[in-house]
């Protein structure tokens, strides 16, 4: 009895068209010496191996699969040859480092980071997700936020501050005329004596110093000083006057202050409106020599009065105004041998 392998090799000898393989029976099996000869299998479960000359597929390793999917949440495995897909709870991640990844029933889950959260993104620089973005922190120290008494450093895309001791890296206020300067110490600011910070109080009647980091308006002597129109007090006060060249032409001072002889009032040192003054002149009706001591400018008849000359046989009054001569008295306005007579001139 001939056994099956040598009926099919009879065959296929008779036949001529087919190869006979180790079990015997023909096949058209791709031939090889070795399993890398064999074509790759379809399935990637399978692997390919050379038996007898003849390449075969059998059941792969059990395991995962090398190539894998990232961030599918799943894991592709083989099993006796069969490829399965199981959960994998840990493959969320994506390339975002902005994102919070889990697995969830509907796959992948990829929700913003909160606001500030730590990250380095695809150039390698560190950062914070801002807006869902990795923003590196800064690139250069003028990027970084510091106080005045910090210096501002960048290393690896993170900002850090350095305490200083002396001048503000920043600007800060100073308080003009304190005797003071800001500075720092240790990263704390903090003043110091400055001398040229002077005082100013806009008092010409005071001195204005720095004495050791303490301001002082001490009052200058009581008499003359720069600016001030009068006299210093000698108590930090400037007075407008104290004689009356210290006021300007047509006034007069009285108690320090000085009043013009034109104001339409009858000031302190005046016995009437605008007169009686040295500086105003005489009142009208005063007795008078010129002009000039009277403070109409008019002097008639030894009297201060209203007008420059009175008319024929008048005469300036006491009360400043002219008034008619009593009549048979003579009048300068008269020849020697003529009198008054009803404000005329009569011989």
């Amino acid at each position: 009895m001939a056994r099956a392998g040598s009926i099919a090799w009879v065959s296929c000898f008779v036949l001529a068209a087919c190869v006979v393989d180790a079990t015997g029976e023909g096949t058209d099996r791709p031939r090889c010496k070795e399993d890398a000869e064999c074509p790759a299998p379809a399935d990637p479960c399978t692997s390919a191996v050379c038996r007898a000359n003849f390449c075969y597929e059998e059941p792969g390793q059990d395991g995962p699969l090398a190539d894998q999917t990232a961030g599918d949440c799943a894991l592709l495995v083989c099993e006796g040859g069969s490829l399965r897909t199981v959960a994998d709870g840990a493959d969320a991640a994506d390339a975002d480092p902005c994102t919070m990844d889990s697995c969830t029933e509907a796959g992948p889950s990829h929700q913003p980071a909160p606001e500030g959260t730590s990250c380095a993104n695809a150039a390698g620089q560190n950062g914070s997700c801002i807006a869902g973005a990795c923003v590196p922190e800064c690139l250069v120290p003028a990027d970084c936020e510091h106080t005045p008494c910090e210096e501002a450093i960048c290393e690896a895309n993170r900002c850090k501050q350095k305490p200083v001791t002396g001048e503000p890296t920043l600007p800060v206020d100073d308080a003009p005329g304190d005797c003071q300067r800001p500075i720092c110490a240790a990263g704390t600011l903090t003043t110091e004596a400055d001398d040229a910070d002077i005082p100013e109080d806009d008092n010409v009647c005071t001195e204005d110093t720095c004495a050791a980091g303490v301001p002082s308006n001490d009052p200058l002597p009581a008499g003359p000083a720069a600016g001030c129109s009068g006299e210093c007090d000698g108590a930090g006060v400037c007075l407008a006057c104290v004689v009356d060249s210290h006021c300007v032409a047509g006034s007069h001072c009285e108690n320090n202050v000085c009043f013009a002889c034109d104001n339409g009032t009858m000031d302190p040192g005046e016995t009437g409106v605008d007169c009686g003054d040295p500086v105003c002149g005489a009142c009208l009706g005063t007795t008078c020599l010129t002009g000039m001591s009277c403070a109409s400018g008019f002097c008639v008849d030894l009297v201060c009065c209203d007008v420059a000359v009175c008319g024929e046989c008048q005469t300036c009054s006491p009360s400043g105004s002219c008034a008619g001569v009593a009549d048979g008295l003579p009048d300068d306005s008269c020849t020697p041998l003529e009198t008054c007579q009803d404000m005329g001139c009569t011989p």
